[in-house]
């Protein structure tokens, strides 16, 4: 009687300890994802930029999670144009924004760089 017991209590406590890790493990990849969907995300990303943007001379960052849409968004950067950085966005299995147009062709990386030299102008001057 005292053998069942013992091997009851070594499977329920095996059974808690894989519930307790699969816990952890699902919570930790809802807030910062997984390197197999990280690893999909910046390959298809750069697969994207060699498609559509080849001509620019762009520095990569790695692909970082973002827990709210469950989205990886990779920035990128020329490395002669201070003026052309933007954000890709990776999510189900594609692309689903990129920031280019509205960043670097509507002009507001140069607008927020302006602004913020006006500002430190101002503020030396006043």
């Amino acid at each position: 009687m005292k053998n069942i017991k013992n091997k009851i209590l070594k499977i329920l406590a095996g059974l808690i300890a894989i519930i307790l890790i699969g816990g952890i493990l699902f919570i930790t990849n809802a807030f910062v994802g997984n390197p197999i969907s990280a690893r999909i995300a910046d390959e298809t990303i750069k697969q994207y930029i060699k498609d559509n943007y080849s001509y620019l001379d762009l520095e990569l960052e790695k692909p970082i999670y973002n827990f709210k849409d469950g989205s990886y968004v990779m920035n990128v950067r020329s490395k002669s144009s201070i003026d052309t950085k933007f954000g890709i966005h990776y999510r189900n299995g594609s692309i689903s924004y990129d920031s280019y147009e509205m960043r670097v062709l509507g002009m507001f990386n140069t607008l927020d760089r302006l602004s913020d030299e006006y500002s430190a102008v101002a503020k030396k001057n006043y």
